[in-house]
């Protein structure tokens, strides 16, 4: 379980072409070369002993090396607007951002190994590519969550009048 922290959208144009619900970005790119969504994400809970307040960063690019690969990177930036709730499904719109932060969802981590400014190979982790869910996910029912944080408190609250 995680809260979104801090949300850099690294583009300097709001020039948007919107497909699916998530804005398409049609800009120049950035200083990295890919427009992205970049995120900051503090663990609120989790599976992994110790990951209590541990930050972990993701990049969400808007587009890829192909249209196959750019229709995956929406797919995963609507998934992403979805869990954090800046559209509904099916809405077409050009998503705030800024009203994201704060929102506690659920995130998969992956393994992942690379190579450290010494040379040598080691082990990490990297958000998993479309591994967003809301809380109230089934699917997700059994990952430790934090009932005291505000997201859960609200989320019990509802199941409690249900």
């Amino acid at each position: 379980m995680f809260l979104l922290r801090r949300l850099t959208l690294r583009c300097r144009s709001s020039s948007f072409l919107t497909r699916r619900s998530v804005p398409f970005v049609t800009a120049s790119p950035s200083d990295k070369g890919t427009p992205c969504l970049k995120v900051e994400l503090e663990a609120l809970a989790g599976t992994t002993p110790g990951c209590r307040g541990k930050i972990k960063q993701a990049y969400l690019p808007y587009v890829g090396e192909n249209d196959a690969k750019t229709e995956s990177c929406i797919e995963r930036l609507t998934r992403f607007a979805l869990c954090v709730d800046v559209v509904k499904p099916g809405q077409k719109c050009e998503p705030d951002w800024n009203k994201a932060i704060d929102r506690e969802f659920i995130v998969a981590l992956e393994a992942e190994a690379y190579v450290g400014k010494d040379g040598a190979t080691k082990q990490g982790s990297k958000v998993a590519f479309m591994g967003f869910w809301r809380l109230e996910n089934p699917e997700v029912a059994d990952v430790p969550k934090d009932h005291d944080s505000p997201g859960m408190r609200e989320l019990d609250a509802v199941n409690e009048l249900a």
